[in-house]
Parts: C-alpha cells; sequence; structure tokens
C-alpha cells in the first residue's frame, strides 16, 4: 500500500532563516520524501524611477532563493517544485495555500527589522493558516 505523500510548501525570502526552517524541517522528518514546493514572493514594485532594474533584481534574488532550497531538498535526493510569485500579499497565500491543498507551511521569522514581507507572512499564517504551519527562528 503506498503511503501518501504530505504536501509541503516552503515560503523563502532567501535569507538564513527560511533556510534554517528547511534545514530543520529535513532534520525532523528524517529526510522522508515529501511533495514539495518552494514559493518566493516579489514585493509589489514600489514607485521608482528604474522599475525594471527592480524587476530583474527581484528575479534574481528569488530565483537564488529557490534555487538554495532546491539544492537542500536535492542533498537528500528530494526534488520539488519552485513558484517565483509577484505581488502576493498575505492573503493571496493562504488562497495559493488553500488551492493547493497543502498539509504543512514551512518558513522562517526573521523577525521585522530583517524581513518585514516574511513575518508579516508568518504572523499571519500562525493566525489564519488552514494546515498546520512550521516557523523557525
Amino acid at each position: 500500500m503506498a503511503t501518501k505523500l504530505m504536501r509541503v510548501l516552503v515560503i523563502t525570502d532567501g535569507s538564513e532563516y527560511s533556510n534554517k526552517a528547511v534545514k530543520e524541517f529535513i532534520l525532523l522528518t528524517h529526510g522522508d520524501r515529501h511533495d514539495v514546493t518552494a514559493l518566493y514572493l516579489i514585493p509589489l514594485t514600489p514607485n521608482i524611477e528604474d522599475e525594471a532594474f527592480y524587476q530583474i533584481e527581484q528575479e534574481r534574488e528569488g530565483t537564488a532563493a529557490l534555487d538554495t532550497v532546491h539544492k537542500l531538498f536535492r542533498d537528500i535526493g528530494q526534488s520539488i517544485h519552485a513558484e517565483l510569485r509577484e505581488g502576493f500579499t498575505s492573503d493571496a497565500v493562504l488562497d495559493f495555500i488553500r488551492s493547493g491543498r497543502y498539509d504543512l507551511v514551512v518558513t522562517g521569522n526573521p523577525g521585522t527589522e530583517h524581513s518585514p514581507v516574511l513575518a508579516g507572512i508568518a504572523q499571519h499564517l500562525a493566525k489564519h493558516s488552514p494546515c498546520s504551519v512550521f516557523i523557525a527562528k
């Protein structure tokens, strides 16, 4: 009888806190296989003069963050899906979780001084997520 894979959403911003959350999740689950999606949220583009440069830089940072998560899982023989999304709000993340029918969300909590976007999303998820949330500090 096949075991159902747990659907896991990893939300990353590329910070040490996000990467620590992934490493702790892998340790706690002993490297078991899961259906993992890594999500990087590109903040809404501020009203700046060089919007194109900002967008390219954000996509580069997002790709690097997703590559790091991919490597952490690849090191244990696990493949993942990667999503780079622009302009996501906390409520949009909740919709993403519901539509993906995730069983667990894994994220870091860097605190607002380090990453206000991720910290705000982590706090919002802790209160409103339809599934369990693993937040590493």
